[in-house]
């Protein structure tokens, strides 16, 4: 009798969809890595400490993004409930609007003391606030299918075009409205 089958355990399964998984990790942390590399050895101090300052905003308005959506779509699509995709996304669409407003008016509070690189900074995050919030919906549908491949090989295309993007936008336009 086979191992698999008296632990009812699908090796090959497993093995097929972990290693993309695992990849996706391995790759998300290497261009962290060198991402991490290139704020310290080509950004300034000031600029490295602007741009945290800004992400640290960010942050702090994902609880208008409702962050379990995510989750809830999984276990939706799971359960063949493929109407609640629009919901999620008019829903999260909407009370993103609330984070939206809020880096609008600190946007403008930096704009009235004169600081101008944090206006356009957090003018454009609060037009892309939206869409950053529903971005990683799609995937609910590929998980439901297990389609781990092409999470995956997504993933890995976001994360080298990340790569890529900030490492020209460091090396060659060093300020933090432009790493936004």
């Amino acid at each position: 009798m086979q191992i698999n089958k008296l632990i009812n355990f699908d090796y090959k399964y497993f093995f097929k969809n972990g290693l993309w998984v695992y990849f996706s990790y391995f790759t998300s942390i290497g261009t962290g890595f060198f991402l991490s590399f290139l704020y310290a050895n080509y950004l300034t101090k000031q600029t490295f400490g602007e741009f945290n300052f800004i992400l640290s905003f960010l942050s702090l308005m994902t609880v208008f993004s409702l962050p379990g959506m995510g989750q809830a779509l999984n276990h939706s699509f799971i359960k063949k409930y493929h109407g609640n995709y629009l919901i999620a996304i008019k829903q999260t669409f909407l009370t993103s609007l609330a984070g939206s407003l809020i880096l609008v008016g600190i946007a403008f509070n930096y704009l009235l003391q004169n600081q101008t690189n944090f206006f356009y900074s957090f003018i454009i995050l609060s037009f892309l606030f939206h869409f950053i919030s529903i971005s990683t919906y799609y995937q609910s549908s590929y998980i439901a299918v297990k389609n781990f491949k092409l999470i995956s090989l997504i993933n890995i295309t976001s994360f080298l075009a990340t790569f890529i993007s900030v490492t020209f936008t460091i090396i060659y336009y060093p300020s933090s409205f432009f790493l936004i």
